[in-house]
């Protein structure tokens, strides 16, 4: 409801429903009565083909996206494309969000203290991710200029902030709070987050800052791979940077030297202690 509610009054708004099986399609046809927005009803192709498809249809100046589980601040467009017009050079904004759980109740407040913060390729290998998806908004034109999102991937917002970044665009950080960030059990798990970020950071191997990305990116991974997935954690610590340390690497070590069924039956008995 954020998104027929927003301050700014010129607004393309664009709905798509991914075959949700919960009935949400009767509810957004009887909204699409109401605020008239453009509704299309498809088969679940995910997050980074539907924002594609988006796209192509997109007739403004800016572009943003917002899950229907998400919250958006009222102002939100308001103040983004205030910012974009006063500075014409910036291809992409974004902001700080509020964590929420699936009741609405207050988890954190991702306040990463960057008020006007221009963020560099540099900065976002070597520190991690500060381009929150939810509180995005980029240059319809620069984004078409890219080829629109990377299907290749999982995720939308990271993958297009290294690549702008690494082709000289623009991005601000203004330090401001844009949206509400709901967690769910459909957020990625630690393991396909990890998996992701490997994808992500083959694009940019041969640049000198990988090796500060995977220490940052692969923290733990050897770990969680050395329980389950034996051959990768080996593969994993053959060609990756990461960082060696007892927590990560030292537990990995010892969870390749055990059995599979052995480490199964040692975690059930000390749950909460060998992950």
């Amino acid at each position: 409801m954020s998104a027929v509610r927003q301050t700014y009054p010129s607004i393309q708004l664009i709905v798509f429903d991914n075959d949700s099986p919960d009935g949400s399609r009767r509810v957004i046809e009887a909204l699409r009565q109401e605020y008239e927005f453009q509704f299309i009803h498809q088969e679940n192709v995910g997050l980074v083909k539907t924002l594609n498809r988006a796209l192509k249809i997109a007739r403004g100046k800016y572009f943003t996206s917002i899950a229907s589980d998400d919250i958006q601040l009222l102002d939100k467009v308001e103040r983004q494309v205030a910012f974009m017009e006063a500075n014409p050079h910036v291809d992409m904004v974004c902001g700080n969000c509020v964590t929420i759980d699936e009741h609405g109740r207050l988890l954190g407040v991702a306040n990463n203290n960057r008020s006007g913060l221009e963020l560099t390729f540099k900065h976002l290998m070597e520190a991690g991710n500060f381009v929150h998806g939810p509180t995005v908004m980029v240059r319809t034109k620069a984004l078409l200029e890219e080829g629109g999102y990377d299907e290749s991937m999982l995720l939308e917002d990271y993958p297009l902030a290294l690549s702008f970044t690494h082709k000289g665009r623009r991005i601000v950080h203004t330090g401001e709070l844009y949206t509400l960030f709901r967690l769910h059990a459909n957020n990625l798990s630690n393991r396909q987050g990890y998996d992701e970020h490997l994808k992500i950071g083959r694009v940019y191997r041969e640049t000198p800052e990988y090796p500060s990305y995977a220490r940052i990116q692969f923290r733990g991974y050897f770990r969680m791979l050395a329980g389950e997935r034996k051959s990768d954690a080996i593969r994993l610590l053959r060609t990756e940077p990461i960082a060696w340390s007892w927590d990560d690497v030292g537990i990995g070590m010892l969870k390749l030297a055990l059995p599979r069924g052995l480490l199964r039956r040692l975690r059930k008995r000390f749950r909460g202690v060998i992950r």
